[in-house]
């Protein structure tokens, strides 16, 4: 079985952290001033990309590397892992 690339899975889970602080920065704006400026909101949906698609980048990495799969799209990915009790379903 082929071994995980570490470094790559660490960069990912580092990407992901990345945004959640800076989401957390954005969730400390007093609510008043959050909504008024709409940039908030354009900010916080592209930090949350970025988490998804991090997300998604250690489910492929996993299963093409762990279990020799292709995946169809990241939903699937996340169902050949909890098939597969990599992960809760």
């Amino acid at each position: 079985m082929a071994e995980l690339d570490i470094e790559k899975l660490k960069s990912r889970l580092s990407e992901i952290q990345e945004a959640i602080d800076e989401i957390r920065q954005y969730l400390n704006t007093p609510e008043e001033n959050f909504w008024k400026d709409h940039r908030n909101i354009l900010a916080i949906e592209q930090l949350l990309l970025r988490a998804i698609e991090s997300t998604g980048g250690i489910c492929l990495h996993i299963v093409a590397k762990k279990l020799k799969r292709g995946v169809e799209s990241m939903a699937q990915c996340f169902e050949i892992l909890g098939e597969s009790n990599l992960i809760e379903k």
